[in-house]
Formats: structure tokens, sequence, C-alpha cells
């Protein structure tokens, strides 16, 4: 007779994963983390999204989405864009009131990011093509994009400049003047 193996521990136990990991405490740089306040151009984006102005189905991709706004940004009336700044100065003033102490200090991020894979121009062409036709059929802003006032860093190519590109600087206007 074999003594029941019912009550018996089994020869090779096999190992259960705990029900739910254990996970460490926020650190105080996490729970002390407060947001930056919103731009202008921050709520108009937050906006231009939540109204679905550009339907799912048309474009999903925030990348995109993102580009059209910032088209739209930079076609839009001095007068639409005061209500934004207008709206970023109130926005400020409850942060202010809410974060008496906030101060903004970027954390520079680590080298260990993947550089990003540099699209072919053809690629950047046709991807400036479909946001201007996203553009133009859905919010009926007609024409050619208007470069943004301020240039991006580290958008340089090797081989030839954007100017160069274009055929038109990108400096400001005061700053292609002749000097006397």
């Amino acid at each position: 007779p074999h003594p029941s193996t019912a009550s018996s521990p089994p020869l090779c136990p096999i190992p259960t994963p705990p029900l739910s990991s254990p996970s460490p405490p926020p650190s105080n740089s996490q729970m002390e983390h407060i947001p930056r306040p919103p731009n202008a151009f921050m709520l108009f984006r937050s906006d231009f999204s939540k109204r679905d102005v550009i339907p799912p189905s048309v474009e999903k991709r925030q990348q995109t989405l993102s580009q059209v706004a910032g088209e739209v940004w930079n076609l839009m009336p001095v007068e639409e864009k005061r209500k934004w700044h207008t709206k970023s100065a109130e926005a400020l003033k409850l942060h202010t009131e809410k974060y008496p102490n906030y101060k903004f200090s970027p954390v520079r991020r680590g080298s260990g990011r993947r550089s990003k894979v540099k699209v072919a121009e053809d690629d950047d062409t046709q991807s400036k093509d479909r946001i201007r036709e996203i553009r133009e059929t859905y919010l009926h802003m007609r024409g050619p994009a208007i470069a943004p006032l301020r240039r991006r860093r580290g958008r340089q190519h090797a081989s030839t400049s954007e100017d160069e590109k274009t055929g038109m600087s990108s400096k400001p206007f005061i700053d292609q003047l002749p000097v006397s």
C-alpha cells in the first residue's frame, strides 16, 4: 500500500507568479511633478484635437494632426491667436495660484535614446502635401503653409541648408535687410 499523494507536496514544485507584482512606491520627484502651464498653441492644439475637426477616419496619427494644427496656427489671423494668448494668460494665472513656488527646470534626456531614422525627401514632400490637403479640405484654409517664426533645433541637413532648398531665407525679415 502506498501513502496518499494528495497530502504530500509535489516532487518538483512549479513556481507560480504572484497575483500582483509589488510596485515600488513613487519617488519624491514623481509625486512632486508639476506640469508646465500650457502656452497659447498648446491650448489651441488641445481644442483642435477635442473638436475632431479632422475625422478619425481621415487621419488618426497625432503627429500628423499636430502638424496640421501647426500650419493652421501659422495661418491664423492675429486676432484669433490673441484669444488663445488670453486663455494662456488665464491658465498661467491659475497655475501660479495653484503652484506658487513653481519654477520650470527642464530635465535633460539621457543619451540612451535612439535617434530617429531620417525620412527621405520624397516621403517628406508627400507628407507635407497630405498635411496641406487635410488642412484645405477640412479647415478650408487654402494656400501654402507659412513657415513658423522660430526655427526648430537640429533640423539642418548636411548637404544643403533649408534656405538653399527653398530659395527663401528662414531669417527674420529684419535680418534680411541690407546693412548700410
